[in-house]
């Protein structure tokens, strides 16, 4: 009897060995293939995804009671209007905080922060402190965190005004700080150029690209990630002989070089945190320039957003090594080359990220505007008149800095776009132009552009054309032959503007007849300012636009 129960244990041993033989040749390579394929995209998961989560309800409110009064810094109370210029107005935070209020219930707090002024709210923003937060004030942003608040931080390069200061005792309680340093560009010290990556943080998932002024960076040693990851960069520290700790922009051997986090994001009990550590980009001078004001909404949008359960990264990271141990082994076992398995990880990683980004944006699209907001959208196609990079102004004749900054005086907000996206996107509503302006057009308008020129304004949209003979290679005409309106040229084009309307008498020079539509303004008799319906919407025309330049702006 033992000796029958051996050999029937061999027996099946033996055939428990030849399992694979019994299999198709082709099954145990494609078994390893699919689970290398599965390695990779659980691996990429477990790296780059961050799930976005679902919308709540609540307030955004931005912290102003820890500014100093005297010293407030990128306030967000006193109106960017035609009545204050200066350091201030621009160095000034109303128009974002405007604009914030077309998509958000944003509202300022200007008292010592409480429980009860944080009952209702979802996103909390402070900005740039310019005196310390009490212990009573710390604890309770750390509580309204852990409850499932959305916490955004703003520093500011090398402490300046004591902003890192009285920040990093509320960053270090969710595992970071802001170093008391700037960031530079490793080739040109003040270009640092942000653009998105492959499989971006979801709080930066609209913003294409964006150049920094001048940042500090943030020294994370908790969990989080990096939502933006500036490579390519030096830093130095802070310099106390100077009022604002800026120090020279020299190469010096104390520099660190590498990549430096500028934006990071972290998550703490049910709640959310964001450190970004350039203030200066939001600023009412530079803020509408390309991507800022994306990035600004985007952060709101994703500290909006909660979670209620969320598989960890260590989960991802486990099942990921599981299968690629599956696959080595059946691999090995078959004697296949590695190489199969490598194309089919990185098979897995292609297809998963797509997959990912897909998911990103069908839960988190941009937001839409619940209030009435009017956006002028300057045309980067056809345009290529200067405008101001982080706000610095060209003081060119062919600049409109200063033109394009004092719109938002009037309580709009301007926009730079290029190609098709000048005329908004059908499906968001809120990216619509209000008015497409196009600043010393030089550059030749495909058949395309031209046709959807065309229907943006039948179908209401404004256009204004601003020209001059400035502008040596206009192709101003050839824009406007839809519209019956043609430009030329001025034996006198000096002299005394003639406004139809109650408009200043002010001096023009270099100015272009107008021809076509109905005339608002004359000089020497001869149109130089031009308006015409066509379909719904009307197109405007200033054959007068050095008076707008740089060099002429804020001159009678």
């Amino acid at each position: 009897m033992p000796a029958r129960l051996v050999i029937e244990d061999r027996q099946r041993q033996s055939a428990q060995a030849r399992l694979p033989d019994r299999l198709p040749r082709w099954f145990m390579p494609l078994a390893s293939v699919l689970c290398a394929v599965l390695a990779g995209a659980l691996l990429t998961i477990a790296v780059c995804y961050d799930p976005p989560g679902y919308r709540v309800a609540g307030e955004v409110l931005v912290e102003e009671y820890n500014p100093d009064p005297s010293k407030i810094w990128e306030r967000v109370d006193k109106p960017y209007d035609i009545t204050w210029y200066g350091h201030d107005a621009n160095y000034n935070y109303y128009c974002i905080a405007n604009y914030s209020d077309k998509f958000y219930d944003f509202k300022r707090v200007a008292t010592p922060l409480n429980e009860k002024i944080l009952l209702g709210c979802a996103v909390l923003i402070i900005k740039v402190p310019t005196r310390p937060f009490s212990q009573e004030e710390i604890d309770c942003i750390v509580g309204f965190v852990e409850r499932g608040g959305g916490l955004l931080l703003v520093g500011e390069h090398t402490d300046v005004y004591g902003t890192s200061t009285y920040l990093n005792p509320i960053a270090e309680r969710f595992g970071f700080r802001f170093r008391y340093d700037c960031a530079f560009g490793i080739d040109s010290f003040f270009d640092q150029l942000y653009r998105r990556s492959l499989l971006p943080h979801p709080a930066v998932l609209h913003v294409e690209q964006l150049d920094f002024a001048t940042s500090a960076t943030i020294e994370p040693f908790g969990a989080g990630r990096a939502a933006i990851l500036g490579a390519g960069l030096k830093n130095r520290m802070a310099d106390y002989h100077v009022r604002n700790f800026y120090p020279q922009a020299i190469d010096s051997p104390e520099m660190r070089y590498g990549a430096f986090v500028q934006l990071w994001a972290a998550r703490y009990g049910k709640g959310r945190v964001l450190a970004f550590s350039d203030s200066t980009i939001f600023s009412n001078f530079c803020t509408f320039e390309p991507g800022k004001a994306e990035l600004w909404i985007n952060m709101i949008e994703w500290l909006h957003r909660r979670n209620d359960w969320v598989v960890p990264r260590w989960a991802w990271f486990a099942l990921g090594l599981a299968a690629l141990t599956a696959a080595i082994v059946l691999a090995a076992r078959q004697a296949e080359s590695w190489f199969p398995l490598l194309c089919a990880a990185l098979c897995g990683f292609g297809l998963s990220g797509p997959a990912i980004l897909w998911w990103y944006h069908r839960t988190m699209p941009p937001p839409q505007s619940h209030s009435p907001l009017v956006r002028l959208v300057m045309d980067r196609t056809v345009s290529s008149a200067v405008l101001p990079k982080n706000g610095f102004i060209a003081g060119q004749e062919q600049g409109f800095g200063i033109f394009e900054r004092w719109i938002l005086r009037l309580g709009y907000f301007t926009a730079r776009r290029k190609g098709l996206a000048v005329f908004g996107d059908s499906r968001q509503p809120s990216s619509r132009a209000d008015v497409v302006v196009l600043i010393y057009p030089n550059q030749q308008p495909s058949q395309q552009y031209l046709e959807s020129l065309q229907q943006y304004v039948d179908a209401g949209g404004k256009l204004l054309v601003i020209d001059s003979a400035d502008n040596a290679n206009s192709t101003a005409n050839a824009l406007l032959a839809p519209f019956g309106i043609q430009l030329r040229g001025m034996s006198q084009p000096a002299g005394l503007l003639e406004p139809d309307w109650n408009w200043p008498r002010v001096p023009v020079a270099h100015a272009r007849e107008v021809s076509g539509g109905e005339p608002f303004a004359r000089l020497g008799g001869i149109p130089v300012g031009t308006r015409a319906r066509h379909g719904q919407g009307e197109v405007w025309v200033v054959g007068f636009g050095n008076r707008f330049c740089d060099v002429n702006m804020g001159f009678l």
